[in-house]
């Protein structure tokens, strides 16, 4: 005879499906669409987390972070300008709160001339906005530290010599260069960046696209997005968070354990390696149907009623016999 031990639960699994996606207009908002996971770092233990919610905000000093501080993770990629030695590799995102241009110092210009250098190599590209900081050189028209002037490679030296121009249409063709009657100062001239932020907006491929209010735009920096092998071995941390991120198999990492480093140099754009594409502006919402939740609710019901119902008459049939002895 076949005796039950009652009911006991042998597993709870946590659903990764892909949730409905919502449109909030918030530029920071973002929704993986697809496979994937966010990395946020806690700024004080340096703790790594994974997470799919994507309710980012900025700090006081620019980074994109979540609701409870924890810092976006990504590429961190500055306007061409920067030196090779100032720009940032992967780690905390941090938007640029009006200055994308690093300051180009020890700059020559000959009197008389129209031609800038800069012996160790400038940096800019045509078209970039920059104005004198500090001492300004005597030009035809003239200039002071509020004119914002447009960058031309020379096509000769163009990592090394460039001229200057009024518009940016002047910048591009090549004409009406900016001719300085009196030049040569001693140590040189500084140069900083002419335009500012206006704005900013996410791609679906990550990219953090800057807007300048001179109409020009550089890539600031790209959100990464990683995945797991084994999404069951995530630990649930409160807040949306994820961690035991080590031992989940994080793409790109070998072996059973991995570290937080190794995790984060793992990580791809999104649309890559099979990861999903970010949408911008939006939330992704709860990943509960609740029509199918209340489906399977009353079939497990039905289910227990039928066994139960089974139990009830088993007994029935139990005391009929007894009934039958006596």
């Amino acid at each position: 005879m076949q005796v039950g031990n009652g009911l006991d639960i042998t597993a709870i699994k946590n659903s990764f499906e892909q949730g409905a996606i919502k449109q909030t207009g918030v530029r920071t908002d973002l929704a993986i669409a697809g496979e994937g996971f966010f990395l946020v770092k806690d700024a004080s233990t340096s703790e790594m987390f994974a997470t799919r919610a994507g309710d980012f905000r900025t700090d006081k000093n620019g980074y994109l972070v979540t609701n409870s501080g924890h810092r976006v993770q990504g590429l961190n990629k500055l306007a061409s300008a920067y030196t090779t030695a100032e720009k940032k590799e992967v780690g905390d995102l941090q938007i640029d709160a009006g200055k994308y241009m690093a300051e180009v110092s020890g700059v020559t210009i000959a009197t008389g001339t129209e031609i800038l250098t800069k012996a160790a190599g400038h940096g800019y590209t045509t078209s970039m906005a920059v104005k004198f900081s500090g001492t300004v050189p005597t030009a035809d028209p003239e200039i002071t530290n509020s004119t914002v002037m447009y960058v031309r490679t020379d096509a000769t030296n163009p990592t090394t010599a460039f001229t200057l121009h009024r518009t940016a249409s002047d910048a591009a063709a090549g004409s009406n260069a900016v001719n300085f009657t009196a030049a040569g100062l001693a140590g040189g001239y500084t140069l900083v960046g002419g335009a500012s932020i206006s704005s900013f907006s996410v791609g679906g491929d990550g990219n953090i696209n800057m807007l300048l209010n001179d109409g020009t735009s550089y890539v600031r920096g790209q959100v990464l997005v990683q995945s797991f092998n084994n999404k069951q071995n995530l630990m649930k941390s409160g807040g949306n968070l994820y961690s035991n991120l080590a031992t989940s198999g994080a793409l790109g990492t070998t072996g059973v354990s991995a570290t937080a480093t190794e995790i984060l140099a793992g990580a791809a754009a999104p649309g890559a390696s099979g990861l999903g594409t970010l949408q911008s502006g939006a939330l992704e919402l709860s990943n509960v149907d609740m029509a199918k939740s209340f489906a399977n609710m009353i079939t497990t019901q039905r289910a227990f009623q039928a066994n139960a119902r089974v139990i009830s008459t088993s007994d029935e049939i139990l005391q009929e016999m007894m009934q039958l002895k006596r």
